[in-house]
């Protein structure tokens, strides 16, 4: 399994770990929002890496990449239950360590109209070290 594999599983498993508030779903995983509940959906997205340091034969790169989680609040509930859950989205991630990956703090993104929902997004962005020899 590669690190970008091993790195999604162990974000994914936090997730379904330690999240009940909401139905979800997670990456490549069709994600139909109800008509009837709030949803969220999970995303794992990779970014630039960049040359940390060189030891010997080996160089080490920091990688890092966002946890975006996407929230769907019917609108009859209004924009504040779509940031109650964003909040409690953010805390699953905030400031941890999760073996080799560093979250930093999340941010939640302004609500907007989306049809019959009130919708917002959470990032919580992450480094990892990928060791090359």
């Amino acid at each position: 399994m590669s690190l970008l594999e091993t790195t999604t599983n162990l974000l994914e498993k936090e997730w379904v770990t330690n999240w009940s508030e909401t139905s979800f779903s997670v990456e490549n995983k069709k994600h139909t929002r109800s008509k009837t509940l709030d949803s969220v959906h999970l995303q794992i997205l990779f970014g630039d890496g960049f040359n940390k340091f060189r030891c010997g034969d080996g160089v080490t790169y920091d990688q890092s990449g966002t946890v975006r989680v996407e929230i769907f609040v019917l609108f009859d509930k209004g924009s504040q239950r779509a940031y109650e859950i964003a909040d409690l989205a953010r805390d699953v991630f905030n400031n941890k360590q999760i073996q080799h990956i560093r979250l930093t703090m999340g941010a939640i993104a302004p609500t907007f109209i989306e049809g019959i929902y009130y919708r917002t997004s959470v990032s919580i962005p992450f480094t990892y070290e990928d060791k090359t020899t």
